[in-house]
């Protein structure tokens, strides 16, 4: 990397550390995008991982990552999960993440249970729509967790250091 861009990478950190602040539509996107993200993982476990059938085969991909994105995208906004990533605790901010995604999931199997008694092809199945929602809980959980933890980390780097007296001769 060059000096210029380590230059502009440490004054990002130094004013998001300083600020203690993270866009909220950083947080919106990055949701989106791991929720885009586990869709693929979901569709490659059940197609045992060949690309040819997931990627390629009648766009089902893109079926399934616009249709989850949509959803997401509504419940994200309404139940504002792309707030607090650092002032609120893990705990609180892990179980309004996963209550949204669970409420999309929820959506994904009304939907599923509308278009089989239309005698229609279900537009997600069942099986990828259940991985999907524990792949981005996890990872959605786990990239906040995370967060939190550098920037209390990097706050407060006294804390990781333990002070000892040692006693005896």
């Amino acid at each position: 990397m060059s000096v210029l861009k380590l230059l502009k990478v440490y004054q990002l950190r130094h004013f998001l550390l300083k600020n203690q602040i993270t866009p909220k539509w950083v947080v919106f996107f990055l949701d989106l995008f791991i929720c885009t993200f586990s869709v693929l993982v979901a569709d490659l476990f059940r197609f045992d991982f060949d690309f040819s059938k997931t990627v390629f085969h009648d766009y089902t991909l893109l079926y399934h990552a616009l249709l989850i994105m949509g959803i997401n995208a509504i419940l994200f906004y309404l139940l504002h999960t792309y707030e607090g990533i650092i002032r609120f605790s893990g705990l609180a901010e892990a179980l309004r993440t996963i209550a949204a995604l669970f409420c999309g999931l929820f959506c994904l199997l009304i939907i599923n249970a509308i278009t089989t008694t239309l005698q229609i092809h279900n537009l997600i199945p069942t099986s990828v729509s259940f991985v999907y929602f524990f792949v981005a809980s996890f990872l959605i959980v786990g990239y906040r967790l995370l967060i939190k933890g550098l920037y209390r980390r990097n706050i407060h780097p006294e804390e990781s250091s333990v002070n000892v007296v040692i006693y005896g001769g």
